[in-house]
């Protein structure tokens, strides 16, 4: 999923001034993760584009049906499924 720079303020800015989003590394982990505070320190991304990266991740046809619900689970287990 390609996106504009401006949507992660916390990134370095490309030439391009577009960034990619990938889900082909999986990071495993539970939520709530206390190690990991809610807000990300070096800054925020907003629901909208959250919401744009779940139904992307749906309706992915590079992903396998495991590899979709892994990423659904843990980005609605953060958000909550009022993210729909």
């Amino acid at each position: 999923m390609v996106i504009p720079n401006s949507e992660f303020d916390f990134l370095e800015p490309t030439e391009t001034g577009r960034s990619e989003i990938s889900c082909t590394t999986i990071i495993e982990r539970k939520f709530p993760d206390n190690t990991v505070p809610r807000k990300n320190p070096c800054g925020t991304v907003a629901r909208r584009l959250m919401k744009d990266l779940a139904h992307h991740v749906r309706d992915s046809k590079q992903l396998t049906e495991d590899e979709r619900d892994a990423i659904l689970d843990y980005i609605l287990d953060f958000y909550g499924v009022g993210l729909w």
